[in-house]
């Protein structure tokens, strides 16, 4: 059996693209990005041990790296549009795999912490680029099926980073920073496989920059970009809240507790795949707003009736919408942004969904100073089924 068989079957219509070596090292170049935080997040604690700090201080090691994507992400996008986006992709891959590296081999926090910042300069460049390069390369079903096979390849990091950085970290705090060097070859394949798809602009920045307002502007596109705030305002709510729901209302031990990111990744990782099959039968507008409705239902329901069958049903649900929504916001991104503009249109969408990685967490605490844990999470499911879905509506009906 062929690739491009399997491909199809696992994948759809569209899997055919998983022959395509550009694509594999784009979806490689993801998940590859996403070991950012997949590496840290089980090792902070004792990288304050290290280094001894508190783990208050030692948290700065993920605020070192996100506070300048706020700052660098729509920069890059708007350059990667004027100048070539492989320019920026292939030196930002280079940038982030060496900088991470280079923390092991440090002897001061403050040096971790701007090693982290040079991280983020990488991320910035590379990351909302991959999206924009896949909208380059391919359109209709194949770009859906694409992004939605990038999105597995996030959840796998997501799921298995983790659990190998941790076990490194037994043997050395300096080994898990070296996982971060696979990102060195990736560069090295991405320079020699990937095309400039973006040809050097001749009209002004201020025209540019002018055309791409009037682009995100546009109601349609309004809307569009605004369910990147829903999106990730329900996923780091959920991140950030999920076990205080379930040992403190579900009576779930730390362990089990767990086991329930675990569970929403695996399902988003299973959905994701199938986005390229959906599209087939139903537009991506509608199965963003299928995505919606079950990710914030199930979340609805987990406040609601905070017992353990119920908080397990809903994190499957949520992990079905959250898994369909991620590659279709992006690929519905790719389908109005016009080519010139695609980098700065995803890098604008990105801007907002960091706004939802801040408002997911802030809702609930404030919601926590004035109710509990249950009514915060039914007020995040509301929000994820009314405005995720509104929104959504929004963009199918406006120009």
């Amino acid at each position: 059996m062929k690739r491009g068989e399997v491909g199809t079957i696992i994948f759809g219509k569209g899997g055919t693209v998983i022959k395509d070596p550009r694509i594999q090292s784009l979806v490689i170049a993801s998940a590859v990005l996403i070991t950012e935080s997949a590496v840290l997040s089980p090792i902070v604690a004792g990288l304050a041990v290290v280094f001894a700090i508190s783990e208050a201080r030692a948290g700065l090691v993920m605020l070192a790296y996100t506070i300048p994507t706020v700052i660098l992400v729509p920069i890059m996008g708007i350059l990667s549009d004027r100048y070539g986006r492989k320019y920026f992709l292939v030196p930002g891959l280079i940038l982030f795999g060496l900088s991470g590296a280079a923390i092991s081999v440090v002897n001061t926090f403050e040096a971790v912490l701007v090693l982290r910042v040079l991280q983020s300069i990488g991320h910035s460049s590379a990351g909302p680029i991959v999206i924009a390069m896949i909208g380059d390369l391919y359109t209709g079903v194949q770009e859906t099926t694409a992004q939605g096979i990038r999105t597995a390849s996030i959840n796998v990091g997501i799921i298995g980073v983790p659990i190998l950085s941790a076990v490194l970290f037994v043997y050395s705090w300096k080994y898990p920073f070296l996982i971060y060097l696979i990102a060195v070859p990736m560069a090295i394949w991405a320079w020699f496989i990937i095309p400039q798809t973006v040809e050097t602009s001749e009209s002004s920045m201020k025209d540019y920059i002018n055309d791409l307002i009037l682009l995100v502007s546009k109601p349609k596109m309004a809307c569009l970009v605004t369910t990147f705030v829903i999106r990730f305002l329900l996923l780091f709510g959920f991140l950030t809240y999920v076990s205080v729901l379930a040992i403190g209302e579900g009576g779930f031990d730390v362990k089990t507790a767990g086991l329930l990111v675990a569970l929403k990744g695996i399902v988003s990782l299973v959905t994701a795949t199938q986005v390229g099959r959906l599209s087939n039968v139903i537009s991506t507008e509608n199965i963003i707003i299928v995505g919606f409705l079950a990710g914030g239902f199930g979340i609805l329901i987990m406040g609601i009736l905070p017992i353990p069958s119920i908080i397990a049903i809903g994190a499957i649900l949520y992990g079905f919408g959250d898994g369909v929504v991620a590659p279709g916001q992006k690929s519905l991104v790719n389908q109005i942004a016009p080519t010139g503009m695609r980098g700065g249109a995803v890098s604008i969408a990105t801007t907002f969904q960091n706004v939802g990685k801040v408002a997911g967490p802030g809702m609930i605490a404030i919601l926590l100073v004035v109710s509990n844990i249950s009514i915060a999470f039914a007020a995040v499911g509301v929000v994820g089924v009314v405005v995720g879905t509104g929104l959504m509506i929004g963009v199918k009906r406006l120009e």
